[in-house]
């Protein structure tokens, strides 16, 4: 197997052309990727990034032979040699047994989409761990980000748990956004720790993020949004809500994403065929406009925290001017300036 740097114009133009002869286009989220060569011509491809292999494409005359032993062989051993143990592949359903054969499992599918996985203790495990929270009565599920927390979070929480008898808060565990992971939680620990009924839980692999999710083999943006909210949400109906005894799901209205506001519209199509209600809460507001971590983030690359106090509970505001935020905050400043540079 041959590594093909992202930086090489040449070398992608030539992996791009390969993979559009197999309705294939070069995933956006790639940390490595690399080709099989036959006589100097591409006859497979694989990419990883962090623990999902993506971007598999054998050329047909070479499907059915060991080059698909080749390229799975070499990319679960590189994704162990990096350290990732559990491993993730998405496929097309018409192909998911393929990988049956290299020890992947199938844990969720949508219509065109299946997600499959590789691991010693995986999804079933997951779910026999979470079921030990399992609680009677009404039960309430929320999944959040929280970059960082807000007032606006705080009440969607709240106001869960004024109606329900627990409350379970899953935190998107993905290291994707401007606050780690690790400071997301501690804020939404501190700012919901004057709630008994709320349970909160970290959720490493089964809450799919926009960069985990595949885009090589779909062909539109709205086709790729649409299959990872079904497939996200069969993970959470078909296991995560079973598990927990969740039977309503809490979501802020989304006036802001139009991203959110069509994963809002999913929720309340899909959810209720798994036997779980939808309540989609009004935001609340400051000053007449809606809370958002969006905005929090804009203030600070502008050093407005009397603005920012207003829209956080004390426990954010708290952390955003300690000495220990100044470093998150600097890079937010200087991704912005990057990003709105004219």
């Amino acid at each position: 197997m041959e590594r093909v740097f992202l930086k090489d114009h040449k070398a992608i133009v030539e992996v791009t052309v390969f993979l559009e002869r197999y309705n294939l286009v070069l995933d956006t989220f790639i940390d490595e990727f690399y080709v099989l060569r036959n006589g100097g011509a591409i006859i497979a491809t694989g990419a990883i990034y962090e623990n999902v292999i993506k971007c598999v494409a054998v050329e047909e005359h070479n499907q059915g032979t060991n080059t698909i032993n080749t390229v799975m062989s070499y990319l679960t051993q590189r994704c162990y040699e990096l350290g990732h143990m559990h491993l993730f592949i998405y496929t097309k359903p018409a192909v998911y047994r393929s990988f049956e054969y290299f020890g992947f499992k199938k844990i969720a599918s949508s219509e065109n989409v299946i997600l499959m996985e590789r691991a010693v203790s995986g999804f079933d495990a997951f779910m026999n761990n979470l079921s030990q929270y399992s609680r009677d009565g009404r039960i309430g599920g929320i999944v959040v980000n929280c970059n960082p927390f807000t007032l606006g979070h705080q009440y969607l929480i709240e106001e869960a748990s004024k109606r329900c008898d627990w409350v379970h808060v899953f935190v998107v565990w993905q290291d994707q956004s401007t606050f780690p992971r690790d400071i997301r939680f501690r804020l939404i620990e501190a700012g919901t720790s004057h709630l008994q009924n709320v349970i909160l839980h970290k959720v490493p692999h089964y809450i799919i993020s926009s960069a985990t999710f595949p885009s090589y083999f779909l062909k539109s943006e709205c086709a790729v949004l649409k299959e990872h909210v079904a497939l996200d949400l069969d993970l959470f109906g078909r296991g995560i809500a079973p598990a927990l005894n969740i039977t309503t799901r809490f979501v802020g209205e989304e006036p802001f994403s139009g991203t959110t506001r069509t994963y809002n519209e999913g929720m309340k199509r899909l959810l209720p065929t798994y036997g779980i209600q939808v309540v989609e809460l009004k935001r609340k507001q400051s000053s007449g406009e809606a809370i958002s971590a969006s905005a929090v983030r804009r203030l600070l690359t502008k050093d407005d925290y009397d603005s920012i106090k207003r829209i956080v509970p004390k426990s954010t505001y708290d952390y955003l001017v300690s000495e220990e935020a100044q470093l998150v905050i600097e890079n937010l400043k200087n991704k912005y300036s990057i990003n709105n540079l004219v």
